[in-house]
């Protein structure tokens, strides 16, 4: 004769949080940072000046990156694209930044870094109705 077991719905509850609890969740930097590249551009007549504090921004993986306008930068409007492949952050593309007046919203990454690798991508800036394209590189890395 087979013994009935009945587990109490509490145990059950525990049971299951308790399995829950072991199983492990996304991995998290808890040092992520967020880099920022400071960008300017100034435009006067036909002559360009650029300047930015960082070619090649290395990350690890989690942290996140912004672009802003510095003050003394002529543009207002900033944004990235990825040359090719899928963009190695969270959020499916990055976030436009721009510039006006005391206001200054950075371009972002959107997201936290998820993928390793070497990555191409470029800077357009708008600059007296002119539209400038930067080439820089960033890379990724596992801590």
């Amino acid at each position: 004769m087979r013994a009935k077991v009945v587990i109490p719905a509490v145990v059950s509850i525990a049971l299951v949080v308790a399995v829950l609890a072991a199983v492990p969740g996304p991995v998290r930097n808890p040092q992520s940072t967020t880099d920022t590249v400071s960008v300017t551009l100034q435009c006067p007549g036909n002559d360009l000046l650029f300047q930015t504090n960082s070619w090649s921004t290395t990350l690890s993986l989690g942290d996140s990156v912004v672009w802003l306008l510095t003050d003394d930068s002529h543009a207002d409007y900033i944004s990235v694209q990825l040359k090719r492949g899928r963009w190695p952050f969270t959020r499916e593309r990055p976030v436009p930044g721009r510039k006006a007046g005391s206001q200054n919203v950075p371009a972002s990454s959107g997201g936290r870094a998820n993928r390793r690798g070497t990555y191409q991508y470029n800077i357009s800036l708008e600059c007296n109705n002119r539209t400038i394209v930067i080439d820089p590189e960033m890379i990724i890395e596992e801590d």
